[in-house]
């Protein structure tokens, strides 16, 4: 395999890298695409047309067409009104750590959810820290190794320094409830 395009730009790497697969009468060419923040870049290749990796703000999903399943997954999702209207005190000094995986099943499915609830809660999206890891769960701040992460996605709700609660992979009841049960 052989990376090709590989585009500094604005302090981003962007690679395209083509995958070939040949049936008995036709050859199909598709394009994966990476994206990191910083000059370390990543070979995994999945399912996910584009793996994210490093810092990133959830506007780039929500208006990027490689990532469908984040607007339709956040339109779809029902959740309980009354965590809601308790979340919306949730005091200042409550912030968020979210690593994810654009790669991975969980994540496209409850990072979706989780910025669902934070925005009808009116929580600033400032307040959400969001790291994207590749297979292996390395990112290039590190922060899967600071956070001790073993799955995605992980949903960390940190008072000042220290950490509240985590929800990993999916929640318990649900993300609204298990935050309001954390915040307690």
């Amino acid at each position: 395999m052989k990376i090709i395009n590989l585009i500094p730009f604005l302090g981003l790497i962007v690679c395209s890298l083509p995958s070939i697969s040949q049936s008995s009468d036709t050859t199909t060419t598709t394009t994966t695409t990476i994206i990191t923040t910083t000059t370390t870049t990543t070979t995994d290749i999945t399912s996910s047309p584009v793996v994210l990796v490093g810092t990133h703000k959830v506007e780039h999903l929500e208006t990027s067409n490689d990532h469908s399943w984040f607007n339709k997954n956040y339109s779809e999702y029902s959740y309980d009104s009354s965590s809601i209207a308790k979340l919306k005190s949730l005091p200042a000094e409550y912030h968020l750590v979210v690593v994810a995986g654009t790669w991975c099943a969980d994540t496209h499915l409850q990072l979706p959810r989780f910025y669902k609830v934070i925005d009808d809660a009116a929580i600033p999206r400032e307040r959400i820290k969001l790291y994207f890891v590749d297979r292996e769960l390395k990112d290039p701040e590190l922060v899967s190794k600071k956070f001790k992460i073993k799955k995605v996605p992980t949903f960390i709700l940190m008072k000042g320094d220290r950490e509240q609660t985590r929800i990993v992979e999916k929640p318990k009841l649900s993300i609204e409830k298990d935050l309001v049960k954390a915040v307690k």
